[in-house]
């Protein structure tokens, strides 16, 4: 089917990782003390929407008709059969 394979050229090997700097980092990180969450400034302008009344319905009786549609336009070979 094919070749064997064949070993790389080289070999590579891993860096040894020091059990002392990653203890190190990882006991820094849990001494450090907690910060405090940022808070909202108070002199903040603050905006608030203007009141809706979303199920605020118009008067049917007082508004104007809509618009009146045009009648459908039929396609030439249909005029044709139906006239």
């Amino acid at each position: 089917m094919s070749a064997p394979r064949r070993p790389a050229a080289f070999r590579i090997e891993p860096e040894p990782q020091q059990k002392e700097d990653s203890t190190a980092r990882h006991a820094a990180s849990e001494a450090a003390p907690a910060r405090k969450p940022p808070t909202v400034k108070a002199d903040l302008a603050v905006v608030t929407p203007a009141e809706i009344d979303v199920f605020d319905e118009p008067d049917i009786v007082a508004a104007e008709p809509p618009p009146a549609i045009a009648p459908r336009k039929r396609s030439l070979l249909g005029s044709l059969f139906f006239g």
